[in-house]
């Protein structure tokens, strides 16, 4: 398969991905699905609100727009003092028939040349992730496309686990 793919924005007015389009739902772990369904819920809230959010990608065949693939984005990620330094990948996910063919990389290129020609400013692309052995493989699969660990693991408010930036 060739790395042909298109990437369809979804607006808040479209609604969850994960509740129009069910092979979502096998992109990760039911609770990372959870909590992927519950960050797009609260960032096409603050869309609606006017908050810059990034934006929200289904990754899909470029000859049928309806068949998604999968899904992606990004988001600002302001430091504590709300400077712009960073741009966070969303979600990035694909199902499984259509993993380990160069699609991933080629997504990731696509949403970082977009993140990067509406965030400028922002140096770093990063990716963050749950640090637990289950997870171990997805942080090989980071550094090998070129992410890099930073910094230690660290507690969220929205999570039972550590995770640890990229």
């Amino acid at each position: 398969m060739s790395a042909a793919f298109s990437l369809r924005a979804v607006a808040p007015e479209d609604g969850n991905p994960f509740e129009r389009y069910p092979q979502l739902q096998t992109l990760w772990s039911p609770a990372l699905v959870l909590l992927a369904r519950e960050a797009i819920d609260e960032a096409f809230l603050d869309q609606s609100e006017g908050i810059d959010c990034g934006t929200v990608f289904l990754v899909v065949d470029p000859d049928k727009a309806d068949e998604v693939w999968g899904l992606t984005g990004f988001l600002p990620w302001p430091d504590g003092a709300g400077v712009l330094q960073r741009v966070g990948l969303r979600w990035h996910g694909l199902v499984v028939e259509h993993r380990g063919q160069g699609l991933s990389m080629a997504v990731l290129e696509d949403v970082r040349a977009r993140a990067h020609a509406r965030y400028p400013m922002a140096g770093h692309f990063v990716e963050f992730m749950p640090a637990t052995p289950e997870h171990a493989a997805t942080a090989e699969y980071f550094e090998r496309v070129g992410f890099l660990r930073w910094g230690e693991p660290e507690r969220v408010e929205w999570s039972d686990v550590l995770w640890q930036e990229y």
